[in-house]
């Protein structure tokens, strides 16, 4: 099974054109924010993993927009780990509207991996243990258990 976590924002001014649309390169943004609180939301702060000496860089990311977001629009990012952990995560995102539940409200869909590198010898390394035991013991939860599809 896969972790889920669904993170609420709105989206402001600063992210968007002229026109008020939602710049593309916002949605990484959005996207870090959502794996962020998701990891937050199960004990492991990313801030502790730097002072551990681990590095999470993105080295690939993929967005597929669907529909336009504007302005102030209210959304839901749900972030879905995978169930298998190694050096690489890759993470699917979901956005939708926060006021519909609605399939067809689906705005964008991406995904984000990420490495885990120690910072001390800028090699891949492996998922520290209370990363993987955090992810493991949410899989077992009832509440977090969803497929990526099942908005």
């Amino acid at each position: 099974m896969l972790y889920c976590h669904a993170h609420n924002r709105r989206v402001p001014y600063r992210d968007c054109t002229p026109k008020g649309l939602l710049r593309l390169r916002h949605y990484l943004d959005y996207f870090k924010a959502a794996r962020v609180h998701a990891l937050r939301a199960l004990g492991i702060r990313y801030r502790s993993l730097e002072d551990d000496g681990i590095l999470m860089p993105v080295v690939d990311a993929e967005i597929s927009r669907s529909r336009p977001v504007r302005y102030d629009s209210p959304l839901t990012v749900r972030a879905c780990f995978p169930d298998e952990l190694s050096a690489r995560i890759t993470t699917q995102y979901t956005v939708f509207r926060s006021d519909s539940t609605n399939k067809e409200s689906v705005l964008a869909t991406g995904t984000v991996t990420v490495c885990f590198v120690s910072a001390e010898t800028n090699r891949p390394i492996r998922p520290p243990e209370r990363v993987r035991r955090a992810l493991q013991s949410a899989e077992t939860g009832p509440a977090q258990r969803r497929s990526p599809q099942g908005a």
